[in-house]
């Protein structure tokens, strides 16, 4: 599983529509999420973007491509 705290995912991702609000580890399923909030011009979004799940083979290896998932 990757190690990254939330202060190394806020030095990169320099987007003022996101803002993360976590990081939530379920280690027996061997699954880590990033809780965000995404900003829209008239709403919020709340939710978890996984970084790794193994059960539909999502696995980010590094801090680039967790960037490039939350900024897809």
């Amino acid at each position: 599983m990757i190690k990254i705290d939330n202060n190394e995912i806020l030095s990169f991702i320099s987007s003022k529509d996101i803002k993360i609000l976590g990081i939530r580890e379920h280690n027996k399923a061997s699954e880590c999420y990033v809780d965000v909030e995404f900003s829209y011009k008239n709403s919020k979004w709340f939710g978890s973007v996984p970084i790794e799940y193994r059960r539909t083979g999502v696995f980010a290896k590094s801090k680039e491509e967790i960037k490039e998932d939350l900024l897809k």
